[in-house]
């Protein structure tokens, strides 16, 4: 599956280059994130909840960065599994100046789906959508983890 979009933030690309490679900022660009632990060298362990209806989950997973060329561009692949099935993903996030001020960040997803929330069909679609774009909530909360210099939105949750 694949998935494309974009969103304008209000500050220059030099500083949403730096958020995104910050796990305290980065927790809140990955839709239903709570859980993001640096392992160093652009690599993070992540627990997600997603899910749509009755198809919903916890996955465990990891995150990496790589192909970075400051502050331009960057790919993120993502990998975990839960109990509703497994996801793979590949982001290609794209930094650009945006027309009158900020910066646009562009997003190109290529996901698969296993498992049983891969053999819903639209279901699968409607969470590949969630993990590359995420919704308006989203991107307000990742916007203001950075540009308030604080966490807000969602919370980092540590597993007992």
């Amino acid at each position: 599956m694949k998935v494309v979009g974009s969103a304008v933030l209000g500050v220059d690309r030099p500083r949403v280059w730096t958020a995104l490679r910050d796990p305290a900022v980065l927790v809140h660009a990955i839709p239903g994130c709570r859980r993001l632990e640096d392992l160093g060298d652009d690599s993070y362990r992540m627990t997600v909840a997603i899910g749509v209806a009755a198809i919903k989950g916890v996955y465990q997973g990891e995150v990496t960065l790589s192909d970075l060329t400051e502050p331009e561009r960057f790919r993120l692949k993502a990998g975990g599994q839960g109990e509703p099935g497994t996801v793979d993903a590949t982001v290609l996030i794209r930094l650009d100046d945006a027309e009158g001020g900020g910066t646009r960040v562009e997003y190109d997803a290529e996901a698969v789906i296993g498992g049983m929330i891969g053999g819903v069909g639209a279901v699968g679609e409607v969470v590949v959508e969630y993990l590359a774009g995420g919704g308006e909530a989203d991107r307000e909360a990742f916007a203001g983890a950075f540009v308030a210099g604080r966490q807000v939105g969602r919370e980092q949750v540590e597993d007992a």
